[in-house]
C-alpha cells in the first residue's frame, strides 16, 4: 500500500513541472502569446488536482492536514487558469507559478 501510494504521488510533480513550463512560455512581455501553452498548462494542472482529489481516501488519513493544504493549494493554481482561453494579461507571473507547485510538492512529500 505505502509503495502504491509513494509511485502515485511520485508521478505528480512531473505534470507539476510541465505545467509550470507550458506556463512559462505561454507568456512574453507581459502578456498570454501562446495560448496552445497555457491550455497544455491548465490540463496538466486540472489533471494532477483530479488524480489528488481521486486518491484523497486513500491519502488523508496519511496526513489530514497535508492532504487538506494540498487541496487548497491545488485549488489556488487552478484558480489562475479558471477559463480555458486566457482573458486579458497574465495575474500571476511564472516564476509565482513555479513558486506555488514547489508549495504543492512539499505538501506531498507529506503523504508518501
Amino acid at each position: 500500500k505505502a509503495n502504491d501510494r509513494h509511485a502515485f504521488l511520485a508521478a505528480i510533480p512531473p505534470l507539476l513541472a510541465k505545467a509550470a513550463h507550458e506556463y512559462e512560455e505561454s507568456i512574453k512581455d507581459g502578456r498570454f502569446v501562446e495560448v496552445e501553452e497555457y491550455q497544455d498548462a491548465r490540463g496538466f494542472i486540472l489533471n494532477a488536482r483530479d488524480e489528488i482529489l481521486s486518491a484523497g481516501p486513500a491519502l488523508r488519513p496519511k496526513d489530514a492536514a497535508a492532504y487538506a493544504e494540498l487541496v487548497v493549494l491545488f485549488d489556488e493554481i487552478a484558480a489562475v487558469m479558471a477559463t480555458p482561453v486566457p482573458s486579458g494579461p497574465p495575474t500571476v507571473s511564472p516564476s509565482e507559478i513555479y513558486g506555488r507547485i514547489a508549495r504543492i510538492e512539499l505538501s506531498l512529500n507529506k503523504l508518501k
